[in-house]
């Protein structure tokens, strides 16, 4: 019977229905003036309803297709209404996602958009010349490289870069320096998985990566693992053993869509010892595992303690954060102090 009621509803003419509940059958009605009664049939008119609004919050499906400002539906099968069902989008040219690129049906009958589309930031030559700070991630164009999911392209990323760092090192300067072999060599260990493409670490195999005074990560496990995995190794709020390299990945490009930038705020000391601190940042956009996206930023900061060759070759990277905060966010958890033993 509710199949009749949701028919009766989506058709404009429709004032009452008759269920013939032994055939599993309904008669949508235009006239309800001359009613009979008759065996194994139900009448229902709908003015004897109750108003939806008032006595229910379940819709039976989204009326209206959802509309985005400067966005266009990808579903090549057409848009579902359904309660719960869920709209993938795309922006139009000259336009980038900030966010979970789809809508979903609420039982209000209302579509949740989880995304927008804003302009991109095309950054001419000309600024990037006369700003002397763009990021320079080396070892990206040698054609026998071997990447894991094809070139990766950091324009978004870098876009906002440039929008909302803190700081404006000078090309040449040791920040400079800095700032873009760590992001060459977090480039490698995110992309490349083959060691022998890596050109950011000694060659001399003694290369290692520790957080926190942890265990040392060798370039093997670097490649096999990832930054994330060895990162939040310690961390309560995940469960690294269950990540691979990639799955770590996926879960933060997907709640961090617009990209995680990454800088250096000061160089303390160095080379061949150098010291820096650092900030990591962005907007909670995108869905972590069942957690939805709340909007607000993120930011975590730390220092690193490395040490390069004559020649600029990364040895070791000590890294020291903590990376509770964050993630007591993006998991739910209020008190993250409650789940260390």
């Amino acid at each position: 019977m509710l199949n009749c009621v949701k028919e009766c509803i989506m058709t404009s003419q429709c004032i009452g229905f008759n269920y013939r509940y032994d055939w599993l059958m309904c008669d949508l009605l235009r006239d309800t003036k001359h009613i009979i009664s008759e065996t194994g049939c139900i009448f229902s008119d709908i003015a004897t309803w109750p108003k939806v609004s008032k006595y229910c919050d379940m819709a039976l499906d989204c009326a209206e297709v959802p509309v985005v400002n400067k966005a266009v539906s990808t579903e090549r099968f057409g848009v579902h209404r359904n309660i719960g069902a869920g709209v993938k989008f795309k922006c139009e040219d000259g336009y980038t996602i900030s966010g979970w690129p789809y809508s979903i049906c609420l039982p209000s009958g209302e579509w949740e958009i989880h995304f927008f589309c804003e302009a991109e930031v095309r950054l001419s030559k000309t600024f990037e010349m006369e700003q002397n700070e763009f990021p320079v991630r080396s070892g990206m164009d040698d054609p026998n490289t071997k990447w894991r999911h094809g070139k990766p392209d950091y324009t978004v990323v870098n876009n906002k870069f440039m929008r909302e760092k803190s700081k404006n090192h000078q090309t040449g300067s040791l920040e400079k320096t800095v700032e873009d072999l760590v992001k060459s060599w977090e480039m490698e260990s995110s992309h490349k998985y083959d060691l022998k493409d890596w050109t950011t670490i000694s060659k001399d195999g003694d290369f290692y990566f520790q957080v926190n005074g942890g265990k040392k990560f060798t370039g093997d496990d670097n490649v096999e693992l990832g930054n994330y995995n060895m990162m939040l190794l310690d961390s309560p709020f995940i469960d690294v053993s269950k990540e691979t390299h990639d799955s770590s990945h996926d879960l933060f490009k997907k709640a961090f869509p617009e990209g995680f930038p990454w800088e250096v705020l000061d160089v303390l000391s160095g080379p061949p010892i150098v010291s820096f601190t650092w900030r990591h940042w962005t907007k909670w956009t995108g869905p972590y595992k069942d957690q939805k996206p709340t909007g607000e930023n993120i930011e975590m900061v730390g220092s690193c303690v490395a040490e390069v060759t004559s020649d600029m070759k990364i040895k070791y990277i000590q890294v020291f954060f903590d990376p509770n905060p964050v993630m007591a966010k993006l998991t739910g958890y209020k008190c993250p102090l409650s789940l260390i033993k």
